[in-house]
């Protein structure tokens, strides 16, 4: 036994659910052939355009009065050193324990500069072992402070 549905009204219902569905497939395929806006347009709402001003009596002409030339870019160039303070220091066995930033440990037996107050005190080779963003060197020259900058010569 079945449902008392109305034949006709049950054809008549995908009827109007076929017609909806070519509809949105239409709208869909539509939308999606839309060509994109070329490069020129998306950029020229961005750029300044210049001002339309009535000239006033005694005024020279514009062509008189060249646009200024735009500022170069100033250029970045990356340092290639390696930048550390000095956290420890034993005098007597003239080591010294460096701190540098998260992988930004110097290459073994570099020789690098102890710095205080921006005047050279010392002179270190960095020799190992390393331990987090500690490593260890000797003192080759001078003397160093705990808090003194250490950096490439």
């Amino acid at each position: 036994m079945g449902l008392p549905v109305d034949a006709s009204q049950r054809l008549q219902l995908t009827a109007h659910m076929r017609l909806l569905f070519i509809f949105a497939l239409g709208a869909l395929a539509l939308a999606g052939c839309r060509s994109p806006k070329s490069a020129e347009d998306s950029t020229s709402q961005f750029q300044a355009k210049p001002a339309r001003v009535s000239p006033r009596r005694g005024d020279k002409p514009a062509s008189a009065n060249p646009p200024p030339r735009p500022q170069p870019l100033p250029r970045v160039t990356p340092l290639n050193e390696y930048s550390g303070r000095v956290v420890s220091v034993n005098p007597a066995l003239k080591i010294v324990v460096l701190e540098f930033p998260l992988g930004g440990f110097p290459p073994l037996d570099l020789k690098m500069g102890v710095y205080r107050l921006g005047q050279k005190l010392a002179e270190i080779k960095v020799t190992g072992p390393s331990r987090d963003q500690n490593i260890a060197g000797d003192i080759l020259a001078g003397e160093a402070q705990v808090g003194d900058e250490v950096r490439g010569n």
